[in-house]
């Protein structure tokens, strides 16, 4: 499940927590320091702007690190940051082994920042289809790249690139789409026809309140 968006927009340190909440009956759970993965399973991840992924109970040198692999143990994880980046992070709540559900959870944003939350619409469940932006074909490129995005509904839809300083160059695609999955391209060219220097831009889709974002990289 994606949710929520959390907008830093000046922040000395980073902190988001993940607290799973375990249905009454039949169900199996752990604590901290268990030594057996848990039945309804929720993993926390954070994806940085610049699509850098950091997930649960991850840390090096007192923060959370990048990569590793999803904490299948404990039900309370989470994502420590000195000096993030400025921009849009995204929440991702990845289920696992989840018998019955909705499996419900908390998403606690603290420490010196200043954040915004989106969340998905009511109804969401962890196994539910959402907008997504699919990895550009190939990447890096030169001269032209493809992007699929799928829409689990009929919806109005963006998608559309963005320097790294966060400038609109391009507009791919804009309006209504019937669910399912779409193709558009990008030819390292602004919405003037003005080729693109070399560099890091960013792919952004909006669709249903979501945004999803990829980071795309031009070689000349």
């Amino acid at each position: 499940l994606d949710a929520p968006l959390v907008g830093v927009e000046d922040a000395d340190t980073l902190t988001i927590g993940g607290l799973q909440t375990i249905p009454i009956g039949g169900t199996q759970t752990t604590t901290v320091g268990a030594a057996q993965p848990i039945i309804n399973n929720l993993d926390l991840e954070l994806i940085a702007p610049d699509q850098t992924s950091y997930r649960g109970n991850v840390f090096s040198g007192g923060q959370s690190a990048p990569g590793g692999s999803f904490d299948p143990i404990n039900t309370v994880e989470r994502v420590v940051l000195d000096a993030p980046q400025t921009g849009n992070w995204t929440v991702r709540i990845h289920g696992t082994d989840i018998p019955d559900g909705p499996q419900g959870y908390a998403v606690v944003a603290g420490g010196d920042v200043s954040v915004t939350l989106t969340a998905v619409p009511d109804g969401g469940t962890v196994a539910a289809a959402l907008p997504r932006l699919g990895e550009p074909q190939p990447n890096p490129f030169n001269p032209k790249t493809t992007l699929r995005f799928s829409l689990p509904h009929a919806t109005r839809a963006t998608v559309a690139i963005f320097d790294i300083a966060g400038r609109r160059l391009a507009t791919l695609a804009e309006g209504s789409f019937g669910a399912g999955d779409h193709v558009v391209e990008w030819n390292g060219r602004d919405g003037s026809g003005k080729s693109q220097p070399s560099g890091v831009y960013f792919a952004r889709l909006e669709a249903e309140g979501l945004v999803d974002m990829r980071k795309l990289t031009l070689l000349k």
